[in-house]
């Protein structure tokens, strides 16, 4: 008996997992384009709902549908809960199409595609906005800082200032 390789058993898998998520995408889109998710969609419900033997049956007996003697033979009138339903059926199609893309994303490798894209991006705007020089430049000298003590406050205030009442310096000398 010959043993199964394991690069046989690694592609196997992966053939499995893109096999079941395009039959996720699949069912999902088969299934928003019935006609319970086109009455979801239009906020209006039909008086008589024509529905196969099957189905009839199974929407009776979970009164999604009603017999009514305004319907035709073979055409059911919408039970109490039908819009409701119909809500839910979208929402369950839509996450079966949304899980059935992102898992065929993942198996194709979209994934990895994605980040080295991003890392391409990300280094072709470094090249592109990163200056030599800086942006922003002083447009004045810069001050040197101030001391942070002063022994003489009033001599260090008024030799600053020039005194413009009074005689002259030189005059009181």
């Amino acid at each position: 008996m010959s043993a199964i390789r394991p690069e046989a058993m690694v592609r196997l898998s992966q053939l499995r997992r893109t096999g079941g998520s395009i039959l996720l995408s699949v069912l999902g889109v088969l299934a928003l384009t019935g006609s319970l998710p086109r009455l979801a969609f239009s906020s209006t419900l039909p008086a008589c709902l024509t529905e196969s033997s099957g189905t009839a049956w199974l929407g009776v007996h979970l009164r999604l549908l009603a017999h009514s003697s305004s319907c035709p033979e073979g055409s059911y009138a919408p039970g109490p809960h039908y819009a409701e339903i119909a809500q839910f059926s979208v929402v369950l199609s839509l996450s079966a199409l949304i899980a059935g893309l992102a898992m065929l994303a993942v198996g194709l490798g979209f994934g990895w595609w994605a980040l080295r894209a991003l890392a391409a991006a990300r280094s072709w705007l470094r090249r592109r906005v990163t200056a030599d020089r800086p942006v922003v430049t002083p447009s004045t000298a810069v001050r040197p800082p101030l001391q942070a003590f002063i022994a003489d406050l009033r001599a260090a205030v008024l030799t600053g200032l020039r005194l413009l009442r009074g005689p002259p310096a030189a005059a009181l000398a």
